[in-house]
């Protein structure tokens, strides 16, 4: 068929296709503007739980491939899907989690704001209560040790005091000091080595404080943000493509239809 017998054939049955391509659109149209859920996205960064977060390269409870790893268990979902009312194929289909640098970000699409919501909340509740225990005691274990630091703390207080007792009768007797020169240089070096001590203790309680203060649970760096302009169902994009399409298809009826008249 030549191109010329072509263009003949698309101009004799021209109302034909265009009459399709409307009615194919137009029904395409419809059933994404009544029939198909608005469908919404909520976004939230999370940030993993810390401890000692005063350096420069935090400690982190889990890294986060582990927390993804435990938001997309079954479990995890199961119990997530319960308390919402979703079902639990709905949920997996509809959560996406991915590693977004130290953070965790999830991404979570349905019709309904209040119920993005309300995953959001209850990710972030039920990770926390998975991991208390574990943080709990990572906290414990530094309080310990900022106790048997204060501890060590004292003792070396008492024995700077006391050496400094020592020291000063020595300072008020120059001869006994004199006498004693030997003693008195030990005391002084005593003294001295016990400052020390205790001024880097002092320092390791302080860093060891800092990390207690700056520690913390899972919480959302970013809050969860439920996006304004629907996700779904693209509209116009679905209306264009079964425009196109309705086109291609109206051709192939047309050049069936005035190959079997010439058969």
């Amino acid at each position: 068929m030549m191109l010329d017998d072509f263009t003949r054939i698309v101009f004799k049955y021209k109302i034909f296709i265009v009459v399709f391509i409307v009615v194919v659109t137009s029904i395409v149209g419809i059933v994404n503007f009544f029939f198909l859920p608005t469908v919404y996205r909520g976004v939230a960064l999370l940030s993993v739980a810390q401890i000692g977060s005063n350096s420069n390269k935090p400690e982190f409870l889990l890294d986060p491939d582990s927390v993804i790893a435990e938001i997309k268990s079954d479990s995890f979902l199961q119990i997530i899907a319960e308390n919402v009312g979703l079902r639990y194929k709905q949920l997996e289909d509809s959560l996406r989690v991915v590693k977004e640098g130290d953070s965790v970000e999830i991404t979570f699409d349905y019709s309904d704001k209040n119920v993005i919501k309300t995953i959001f909340e209850k990710i972030l509740e039920l990770i926390n209560n998975d991991n208390k225990g574990l943080y709990e005691s990572r906290i414990e274990g530094i309080k310990a040790m900022m106790q048997q630091v204060s501890q060590q703390v004292e003792v070396l207080k008492n024995q700077k005091e006391k050496i400094f007792s020592e020291i000063n009768q020595f300072d008020q007797n120059p001869s006994l000091k004199a006498q004693n020169y030997l003693e008195y240089s030990l005391l002084n070096e005593t003294y001295n080595s016990i400052a020390a001590q205790q001024k880097d203790l002092e320092q390791q309680l302080v860093l060891l404080k800092a990390s207690l203060d700056n520690s913390n649970v899972f919480y959302y760096k970013i809050l969860p943000v439920i996006l304004d302009n629907p996700v779904a169902p693209r509209k116009v994009f679905n209306m264009a493509v079964a425009a196109v399409t309705a086109f291609f298809i109206s051709l192939l009826v047309v050049l069936m239809m005035e190959l079997s008249k010439r058969a």
